[in-house]
């Protein structure tokens, strides 16, 4: 009796046939996505390594440049201080020689601190810290204004006004660099 004259046999037979051909396709279906699957893995990591590359070259030349001016504001910061002591040192011969015997009284330092923005509460309580006679380098930190509206009993002298002038020219001088900088970084882009 043959084999295929067996149904039995036969639909055996077909189901192994089958089987083993749906096995030998299935296996080389799951090779070729394993395989693509793992191109498109290197791909990615490809990219992503390319990507992180150029993002931290990015980063080290915008720090670089950053570094550069923060140099460049300090330099000019450590200009303004010795700009600022030679002019402490000259500030009483030039008030002495332009204006001896000249004081201001309390209406003068009132109106002058409204004219510069200042409201009471924001000049400082001890009246020395923006004297002229203190060393701009050893003063604990020259406040704003002229006097304190509250504490006006000594009228407020040229060497008071230019000693102001000095501690506001260096405020702005500063700011001014400090603004410049920020605005060469952002327009270096």
């Amino acid at each position: 009796m043959p084999i295929l004259s067996n149904p039995l046999a036969s639909i055996l037979l077909a189901l192994a046939i089958f089987g083993g051909g749906y096995w030998a396709g299935w296996s080389r279906a799951d090779s070729a996505r394993e395989a693509e699957v793992a191109t498109l893995t290197a791909g990615y990591a490809e990219a992503h390594a390319k990507a992180e590359k150029k993002a931290r070259e990015h980063l080290e030349e915008e720090t670089q440049r950053a570094n550069v001016l923060a140099v460049q504001l300090m330099g000019v910061k450590k200009e303004i201080a010795a700009q600022t002591k030679v002019i402490t040192r000259r500030i009483r011969h030039a008030a002495q020689a332009g204006a001896a015997g000249c004081s201001f009284g309390p209406d003068f330092v009132r109106l002058y601190n409204e004219a510069l923005g200042y409201r009471v509460g924001d000049l400082p309580e001890d009246a020395a810290t923006g004297r002229a006679g203190h060393d701009a380098g050893s003063a604990p930190a020259a406040g704003p204004g002229v006097l304190p509206v509250k504490s006006v009993t000594l009228a407020v002298s040229p060497e008071d006004l230019l000693a102001h002038a000095r501690d506001y020219g260096a405020w702005a001088r500063g700011l001014q660099a400090q603004l410049s900088a920020v605005i060469r970084f952002a327009e270096a882009r």
